[in-house]
Order: C-alpha cells, then structure tokens, then sequence
C-alpha cells in the first residue's frame, strides 16, 4: 500500500454530525466510508450508483422532493423506513440490552 495523503472535505457542520451519527450506527468512521466509497469506484470504474437525468414525467415527483427538501419537514417523500439527516435517531434494537434473545 502506498502513502497515505489526507483528504479534505467541505461540508456543513449539521452535516457532518448527521452523517457521523448514522455512520456510528452502521459501526463506521467518516474515514472509513469515504475509503469504501472511494474503494468501489475504483473497483467499478466509476461510481458506485447510478446518475443520471430524470425522465421528463419523473418532474413532478422531482418538484415534490424539492419542495420537501426546502421545506423542512420531507416526511410526505420519505418511504417508510429510511433514514432522514434530519430526524433524531434513535437505535430501536437497542431499548433493553438485558433482555436479548440471541444470547447463549
């Protein structure tokens, strides 16, 4: 492996702090996910989603995402389930440590 250089990044620091508390959940560093991020675009050759423009019927939707985004709230756009960086996560497998049933 070769020498390690430091990255710098430029972000808001809500963000930063909602995705180190999600990344702590999922048991990572920031560092950590930017290197897996950074690992499958290397193993892909390019990035590890798709991008790409929206079809033209996809523009209302895209309009009402925007305006969940911008408004505040964004729980009328959010499937059940996914996590949002602006809500208070709390961890629901977590409630009583005592009581758990896959011990041995």
């Amino acid at each position: 492996m070769g020498k390690k250089i430091e990255l710098e990044v430029r972000l808001s620091e809500e963000q930063i702090d909602k995705t180190e508390e999600i990344l702590s959940i999922l048991g990572l560093s920031m560092s950590e996910a930017v290197s897996m991020f950074l690992a499958q675009v290397l193993l892909r050759g390019g990035l590890p989603f798709e991008v790409a423009l929206p079809e033209l019927d996809d523009q209302e939707l895209m309009d009402r995402v925007y305006e969940a985004l911008h408004s505040g709230s964004g729980d009328e756009c959010r499937a059940k389930g996914q996590l949002s960086l602006d809500e208070d996560l709390g961890v629901p497998w977590d409630d009583d440590p005592e009581d758990d049933d896959c011990a041995v």
